[in-house]
């Protein structure tokens, strides 16, 4: 925009004080504004000139500019999938836009989606599986010093927690600095729960958010917990999550030496009985899906091998691993 580039080429000449004064005046226009082209101009704006004042200055603008985004990202939406893509080309791309130039304000969003989360979990915990219940929900009970009388009164329609799961998804995309180095249980567990909720919509977006949280994907995460119970499932798509998750870990692991050389994976996951039992039922499924994650994880598992083991369901003789090798890629080429 040529107007925002004019009074940034300005502002480099003024005083602090007088690019806090013109900061101030954009940040009111924003607060008032009710058409978005000006308010994306006014953004822009206060975006450039926040950069060339002092950070104690800068902060002193980051509690309104914070609340003005949980504004933005609370009171948005309606109940249909075309609303919630339109969001990602205006509101969102405002948070996102202010996020990058105050580092808090991408905590605070995932604070409020916490609590958004939580609230709707405590409330509807009947429609959970249990075992997820019992290990991730009593991890995240809350202090009443922690959670907001007004959360607790509040409803969360399934509506909500899937326009917030797709805001994240896309918000992490966006701003992968972030979601490289954000680590938070409590929200990694909540996206957990919401994997064996029986909603399509929400499980598979929670499945498509965890793909950002890469730090989740080794030996001893709680992800192979998720794994194993939701192969237990009878619904295929809460087992096609599953799968999507284990390909995951092959992918964020994806130097099979290294794996060799964890000796976690090696005697508590590769060579137990249900990591097993787990691919030979998708290479028996009905779903020509579950069939192709099974042939893909088994080539990956195979090759992860580091020593001779015999259990019931499974067998590998270390010092034939060649000939083996050999077998499953004619096999998995049939």
């Amino acid at each position: 925009m040529e107007s925002s580039a004019a009074i940034r080429l300005v502002a480099q000449y003024l005083s602090n004080e007088l690019r806090e004064a013109i900061c101030q005046e954009f940040l009111e226009k924003i607060l008032k504004s009710v058409n978005p082209a000006e308010t994306e101009l006014s953004i822009t704006v206060l975006c450039d000139i926040v950069d060339l004042i002092p950070e104690d200055l800068k902060n002193g603008f980051y509690p309104e500019i914070s609340r003005y985004c949980l504004q933005l990202l609370e009171h948005s939406g309606n109940e249909n999938d075309l609303d919630i893509a339109n969001e990602a080309t205006t509101k969102w791309d405002n948070i996102l836009k202010f996020s990058l130039k105050f580092d808090k304000i991408s905590t605070d969003i995932i604070d409020f989606v916490v609590s958004q989360f939580y609230s709707y979990v405590r409330s509807n915990l009947i429609l959970f599986k249990r075992p997820f219940v019992e290990k991730f929900f009593n991890e995240l009970l809350l202090t009443k010093n922690d959670a907001n009388e007004d959360d607790q009164q509040q409803e969360i329609t399934n509506f909500e927690i899937l326009r917030l799961l797709k805001f994240l998804e896309w918000f992490f995309m966006a701003n992968e600095k972030f979601s490289e180095t954000y680590k938070n249980s409590k929200f990694d567990n909540l996206c957990y729960l919401f994997l064996a909720l029986d909603d399509y919509k929400i499980s598979n977006s929670s499945v498509k958010l965890l793909k950002w949280r890469s730090h989740l994907y080794n030996s001893k995460s709680d992800i192979w917990f998720v794994i194993f119970e939701l192969m237990k499932s009878t619904k295929d798509d809460q087992i096609s999550s599953g799968f999507v998750l284990w390909l995951r870990f092959f992918k964020f692991n994806s130097d099979l030496d290294l794996l060799k050389k964890d000796s976690y994976f090696q005697e508590n996951l590769i060579k137990t009985f249900d990591y097993w039992l787990n691919l030979r039922n998708g290479l028996i499924s009905m779903s020509h899906e579950h069939k192709k994650y099974s042939i893909t994880l088994i080539q990956m598992s195979v090759k992860s091998l580091s020593s001779s083991f015999d259990i019931d369901i499974f067998k590998w003789d270390i010092s034939k691993s060649e000939e083996y090798l050999e077998s499953w890629r004619r096999f998995c080429t049939l």
